[in-house]
């Protein structure tokens, strides 16, 4: 059966029409909850810091919700069965419940912060702070990336309009509404994602699921090759667990210590409701792997054959070959809600970055300025990206796992014990993460050196990383 010959299933027109509808809704939505926001630095950036725990654990559980979430869970579990769910799943769970400790010390230790390179550049100088920049600014490109990259593919696979124009609007949309309303205008559409990703997978999942049944689930729960029932044990169980579980998990974990975007969620929130907004914000994530997981299991047991790009999307190619062409309708809003929300939350990112550890701006005018010009940059730089030939939606993903690795144990041992660290030691250690570690980790995953190589080059960014800023730091005391 030729699983593709039904795409697209809209016109481009009706593409264009529902791209228009969400951007006059956001439009209407940010306009009124988020007006006067544009008058101070403070009130751009971090919302007068007055973002009770609803917002704000909504916010950071949208800001966690990335194109992998929509699209990665369906594609392991299409792939690589229960083992390739598990592995996706695990760390995205427990990492901001981990990561909550830490912020919430941050935001009670430094109140009127805004990034963590500034927090980090104020404790071990300008070195450090820069290498924090470049790390959390590359992540905001990856983040960027990943996301645009699968809106547009998505949105190209129902409706057949060109990817670069996709992502030209989506990221006009985000940028039109974050320049007007600041951080404010961003939780807006947080909160939009959230009752989005809800409604929208709940309603997917009972409709799908009470037309086909559990069955094909179940009979799929080995992926498409029937080896990926197991975590360990056999050389396909292995194979993943080097290439994909050991770089996904540990990934998943550093993360919110490499995003930006979550300091400064926390530096907008009532510092007393931080560290149960974190702990609550993934619980908003659950449903998609559940969901998702669920049908790239039916995938494989009802044996569809779907191969390379293609298999990131296999969801939607599920909805609408087992129910018709409005379900994956009802996905697609969910894509809009979703992925428009984490591009501006990447975009409001950048923002900080170059607004307080590039510029180090504090007079208002100025500062809410090159807030919009740093929005611009980020956003033509992801639509590039986004479009160059050959990306896979997994070979993002996994990429960007190892950029989150590259200073996570030093901003780790800074952040939690602070009289461990020395600047030598945050330097000497960040930079085995990010000169060692991470070649070593694209090795192995771009140029052939296989799963045990990036293995080894996770190994490296954890523990060798930590054991030199360790040792380095005990050194120049």
């Amino acid at each position: 059966m030729d699983v593709m010959k039904m795409f697209p299933i809209f016109d481009q027109s009706t593409g264009l029409l529902m791209i228009a509808a969400y951007a006059i809704f956001v439009f209407g939505l940010t306009t009124f909850f988020a007006s006067g926001y544009d008058k101070t630095k403070e009130a751009y950036l971090v919302a007068n810091r007055k973002v009770g725990f609803l917002q704000g654990s909504m916010s950071v559980g949208a800001s966690w919700i990335w194109a992998p979430g929509l699209f990665v869970a369906a594609q392991q579990a299409y792939n690589n069965g229960v083992a390739g769910l598990f592995w996706f799943s695990f760390g995205n769970f427990l990492a901001l419940i981990a990561f909550s400790f830490a912020i919430y010390r941050l935001r009670n230790k430094v109140s009127d912060g805004f990034t963590v390179a500034q927090y980090i550049g104020q404790r071990y100088g300008p070195i450090a702070q820069w290498m924090v920049v470049l790390s959390t600014f590359l992540y905001a490109v990856q983040g960027i990336t990943i996301n645009l990259f699968a809106s547009s593919k998505s949105i190209n696979l129902l409706t057949g309009l060109s990817p670069l124009l996709v992502a030209i609007l989506l990221v006009g949309i985000a940028a039109l509404y974050s320049w007007r309303g600041g951080l404010k205008a961003g939780i807006v559409t947080d909160v939009v994602k959230i009752i989005a990703v809800w409604v929208g997978v709940g309603l997917v999942g009972v409709i799908l699921f009470s037309k086909i049944g559990f069955e094909p689930a179940i009979a799929g729960i080995g992926g498409k090759t029937g080896n990926g029932f197991e975590l360990f044990g056999s050389s396909f169980a292995w194979g993943l667990f080097f290439g994909f579980g050991v770089p996904t998990v540990a990934g998943h974990f550093a993360s919110p210590w490499n995003d930006n975007s979550n300091y400064q969620n926390a530096y907008s929130m009532n510092k007393d409701v931080v560290r149960g907004a974190f702990v609550m914000a993934p619980f908003y994530w659950l449903i998609l792997p559940i969901v998702g997981g669920l049908i790239g299991l039916s995938a494989a047991g009802l044996k569809y054959a779907v191969d390379g790009p293609q298999t990131g999307f296999i969801n939607l190619i599920v909805m609408t070959n087992e129910v018709g062409w409005w379900l994956p309708l009802i996905y697609l809003g969910v894509v809009f809600a979703g992925l428009v929300s984490i591009i501006d939350t990447q975009l409001l990112s950048s923002a900080n970055i170059v607004t307080n550890d590039v510029a180090k701006s504090t007079h208002d005018t100025q500062a809410i300025a090159l807030s919009k010009v740093a929005m611009i940059g980020l956003g033509i730089l992801g639509v590039a990206l986004a479009n160059i030939p050959g990306l896979d939606l997994n070979m993002i993903f996994v990429l960007g796992k190892t950029l989150a690795l590259t200073l996570f144990v030093p901003i780790f041992l800074a952040l939690m014990f602070d009289d461990m660290m020395t600047t030598k030691g945050f330097i000497a250690g960040g930079l085995v993460g990010m000169l060692v570690g991470a070649p070593v980790f694209i090795y192995g995953q771009l140029l052939g050196g296989g799963p045990q190589v990036m293995s080894l080059g996770v190994a490296i960014q954890i523990i060798g990383s930590g054991v030199v800023s360790y040792l380095v730091s005990k050194a120049s005391k």
